[in-house]
């Protein structure tokens, strides 16, 4: 869960992980037609994303881009990372940033092929989005597409303002201050609290 901050507070209740698995599907669109969730993120790597896209198109929710390095999806894109060797790598500065530029914009290019649009927000599979270098990567595809010069679109920030626990206070630490800072350089609204790391 994040909480929008415009001029009422908006909570967005995502449900990510859109388009892994035919059961995650149905329990996504179940979870919108009975209006317990605002929005969705895809991992638009998955072979099932053009046809289960079409279950998205004129829902009446947010729709995002669920970044994504780690899952088996990105075995056939060159781009997998478990992602403890992913973490290790954006930390010690070995992950190739036009490489990851690459796979970020392909992503990008299936999600608005698919659904017809840009994303409504950007955030990331199990947290990747915030981490050093793929930010960087990150931030200069938003740049290219000019997706940060539309006011409603955002990106989710990591940094929760109480305690959530240990487990939010490490995602947290993996990169959400940077990337808050970034962000907030471009002008891209963010989430002003997240509620969704459990332990």
């Amino acid at each position: 869960m994040s909480l929008i901050e415009n001029d009422s507070k908006t909570l967005i209740i995502n449900a990510d992980d859109f388009a892994q698995s035919e059961a995650i599907d149905a329990a996504i669109i179940d979870l919108v037609e009975r209006k317990a969730i605002n929005a969705t993120s895809a991992l638009v790597l998955s072979p099932r994303w053009k046809k289960s896209v079409e279950k998205l198109i004129a829902q009446p929710i947010q729709v995002g881009l669920h970044l994504d390095l780690t899952s088996e999806f990105t075995h056939q894109f060159d781009c997998y990372y478990p992602l403890s060797k992913l973490i290790y790598a954006a930390y010690s500065r070995q992950l190739n940033m036009s490489q990851l530029e690459k796979v970020i914009e392909l992503q990008w290019d299936r999600f608005v092929e698919g659904y017809g649009g840009a994303p409504d927000f950007i955030d990331g599979h199990q947290h990747v989005h915030q981490l050093p270098i793929v930010r960087d990567a990150l931030f200069a595809v938003i740049v290219k597409k000019g997706w940060h010069l539309q006011a409603s679109h955002w990106l989710r920030s990591c940094i929760s303002k109480p305690w959530r626990g240990y487990k939010a206070k490490i995602v947290e630490t993996l990169g959400a201050k940077p990337f808050q800072l970034k962000a907030d350089a471009l002008g891209i609204k963010t989430n002003s609290d997240f509620a969704g790391v459990y332990n």
